[in-house]
């Protein structure tokens, strides 16, 4: 997988159409914030109650985040589709797919 810049544009341009509106819909409390750098690698690591949790994690999060998510989303053609484009890095319950999941080049 190699990861291309105009992610980020299309990353930008989608968080600009969404945010009012998970803004308006959904209730979001986003602690510790100030702590992710803004330009170096990082891992944001969340433990969601939900499926919409990463979503709104990407949405709000003022970066660009590569999710980490099952392979088998990736098979769902509109779902797969969209993660494809916003560089999310499918694995499964292999080791060696999971091992492969963090060699990736860093998204920031």
């Amino acid at each position: 997988m190699t990861f291309n810049p105009e992610v980020i544009k299309k990353s930008k341009k989608i968080k600009v159409l969404l945010k009012p509106i998970f803004e308006l819909f959904v209730k979001i409390t986003i602690s510790g914030a100030e702590n992710i750098p803004e330009d170096s690698p990082c891992l944001l690591i969340s433990n969601h109650r939900s499926d919409m949790d990463p979503w709104c994690l990407s949405i709000m999060i003022p970066r660009h985040i590569c999710w980490i998510a099952d392979d088998y989303l990736f098979k769902i053609p509109l779902i797969g589709k969209f993660m494809d484009e916003m560089a999310a890095i499918p694995i499964s319950d292999k080791k060696s797919d999971i091992i492969a999941a963090f060699d990736v080049p860093f998204c920031i």
